[in-house]
């Protein structure tokens, strides 16, 4: 029987490792105006997060696979899609940063 241990370091760092992209996009959705509102609830803004958050990575890498192995035309198809949910998070994750640090004093 073999007994594998990990320590702390390792699962905190596996665990920010999976969480950080949620956590970034749902910053970013709490800062956006039409989500920030009162009258859109914190479990709808938290779905939207994920779901954000599960579609966007794939889209990112297949459109980069994409463009590396040389099929431009169904990569600019999926670009089209893909820079405007990449270039929204990266935006408003910079924002988001720039934010909390001013905050901290």
């Amino acid at each position: 029987m073999v007994v594998t241990t990990f320590s702390y370091e390792q699962i905190e760092s596996w665990v920010g490792s999976a969480f950080w992209p949620f956590l970034r996009i749902g910053a970013c959705l709490m800062v956006a105006p039409m989500f920030s509102a009162s009258y859109v609830p914190a479990r709808v803004r938290i779905v939207l997060a994920g779901a954000l958050t599960v579609v966007a990575l794939p889209m990112i890498l297949i459109t980069f696979f994409l463009s590396l192995s040389g099929r431009f035309p169904a990569h600019r198809r999926l670009a089209r899609f893909t820079f405007p949910v990449w270039l929204y998070v990266s935006v408003t994750g910079v924002i988001t940063y720039v934010m909390l640090r001013l905050a901290q004093g």
